[in-house]
């Protein structure tokens, strides 16, 4: 709760929410094949109050008031299958429904292999997937600067991130050591980002329709053994 002496605006933002929800996980090996299937998911019920109120006279207090249930449901199949000693597939699968202040869902595949080269023991790796992040609940709409007090507000659903990642990989055991390298790329369509509000320090997540995200990495880990697997 903001004070008569910030300037522009005095601030008020006030939120419970609550939780309830669970996961399943179920492993099956079986020769050369590791299965995993199960489901996460929970429902929220949050409330929201935000209101502002201008200190330099230029408009009128505003105030908004939000109660609703949201729910995530998550299904997820994948399979590890070790073809052979140096080479390994790994592909999945994952259904996600949003249901709130707005109604999505996504279907998300993952694949990936990897090829351990026999005699030097590099690891040359390669994944490619799909990935869904359900929104916010809500966010503040309209202007979100000192304009708000003027022309006012509501809440405003935000939807969905959707990510499409590629990556290629090589590890190299070094003397008891591993340096790892890999370069990958991640187009993302509604980016979830924030915006302040005025000189206060209320952050309201906002969506960018689009991004992209590209790089290479490199880290040094101390070498042990492990299964030969895909990120």
């Amino acid at each position: 709760i903001g004070g008569p002496n910030d300037l522009p605006l005095t601030t008020q933002d006030d939120r419970t929410a609550n939780y309830l929800g669970g996961s399943i996980n179920v492993g099956v090996s079986k020769k050369r094949h590791t299965l995993r299937f199960g489901t996460d998911s929970y429902g929220e019920h949050d409330s929201s109050l935000f209101g502002i109120t201008p200190n330099d006279g230029s408009g009128r207090p505003v105030t908004e008031q939000q109660a609703l249930w949201t729910g995530v449901t998550g299904l997820f199949v994948e399979d590890l299958f070790k073809a052979t000693s140096w080479l390994t597939f790994n592909a999945g699968l994952r259904f996600t429904r949003y249901a709130g202040t707005i109604s999505e869902h996504a279907t998300s595949p993952r694949l990936g292999t990897a090829i351990k080269v026999p005699h030097l023991g590099w690891v040359l790796r390669g994944s490619y997937g799909r990935y869904y992040q359900h929104p916010p609940v809500s966010t503040v709409s309209g202007p979100l600067l000192e304009f708000a007090a003027k022309q006012g507000f509501g809440f405003k659903p935000i939807l969905g991130e959707r990510d499409e990642t590629w990556e290629v990989g090589l590890a190299i055991p070094v003397r008891g050591w591993v340096l790892d390298f890999d370069h990958f790329h991640n187009g993302a369509a509604n980016v979830v980002d924030h915006q302040v509000l005025g000189n206060s320090n209320l952050l309201f997540p906002v969506s960018i329709p689009r991004g992209r995200i590209r790089g290479w990495e490199s880290t040094r880990s101390e070498e042990h053994t492990s299964e030969l697997q895909t990120h």
